[in-house]
C-alpha cells in the first residue's frame, strides 16, 4: 500500500470579509468531490488566511487563502509502488490545478455552501491562478511478500509433471481395457 500527501493552496474571493461556519466543511467536500474520480482520497483545511483552522477566526481580507492537504491510499504491487506514487501525485495535482482554472472548484463550493446552508459562500469565486502545490510525500505500508520466480516455476513443474503422471496413468487404463 503507498500513502501520498499533497498540500496546495488556492485563494477564495469571498463577498464578505467573515469566514462563515462551515466553511471548513464546504472546502473538504468540494476538493473531495473535484477529486471523486480517486479512491482513497481524504482532504483537510489546515489554514485560512493563514491562521489555523482550528484556531479561533478572525476578520479577514476579502480573498482567503485557503492552505489543505490530500491524503490517497492505493494497493500496489512492491515493484510498482514507486512508480504508482509519483503517478497520483502528478494525477491529484492535475486534478485540483484543473478544477480550480476551469472554475469547477468554485462552483463545487458554491454547491456545497447552497446545501450546507452557507450563504456566504454561495457567490464564491477561487482566483484561477492562484492554486500552487506546496510539497508532496509518499510512503511504503504493509509491503506484500511476492512469490520469487523460482518458486513460482518450481511449483509450476511439481503441477506439470503430476499433471503428466495423470495422463499416463490414465492413458495406461484405458490402453489395458
Amino acid at each position: 500500500i503507498v500513502e501520498v500527501e499533497l498540500v496546495a493552496e488556492f485563494a477564495i474571493d469571498m463577498p464578505s470579509s467573515n469566514v462563515p461556519d462551515l466553511f471548513d466543511e464546504a472546502v473538504e467536500t468540494s476538493i473531495l468531490a473535484a477529486l471523486s474520480s480517486f479512491g482513497g482520497v481524504d482532504a483537510k483545511v489546515l489554514t485560512v488566511n493563514g491562521n489555523n483552522v482550528r484556531g479561533r477566526r478572525r476578520r479577514l481580507q476579502n480573498v482567503v487563502p485557503v492552505q489543505f492537504r490530500v491524503d490517497a491510499t492505493k494497493s500496489c504491487h512492491l515493484s510498482d509502488c514507486n512508480e504508482l506514487a509519483t503517478s497520483l501525485i502528478a494525477d491529484l495535482n492535475d486534478a485540483l490545478l484543473s478544477s480550480v482554472a476551469d472554475g469547477s472548484m468554485a462552483t463545487l463550493i458554491q454547491q456545497e455552501a447552497e446545501a450546507l446552508s452557507v450563504s456566504g459562500l454561495t457567490t464564491v469565486n477561487v482566483n484561477a491562478n492562484s492554486y500552487r502545490l506546496i510539497s508532496s510525500d509518499s510512503q511504503l505500508n504493509d509491503p506484500v511478500v511476492v512469490t520469487e520466480p523460482e518458486e513460482v516455476q518450481s511449483s509450476a513443474s511439481l503441477v506439470s509433471s503430476t499433471v503428466a503422471g495423470l495422463v499416463a496413468l490414465l492413458l495406461a487404463s484405458f490402453v489395458a481395457f
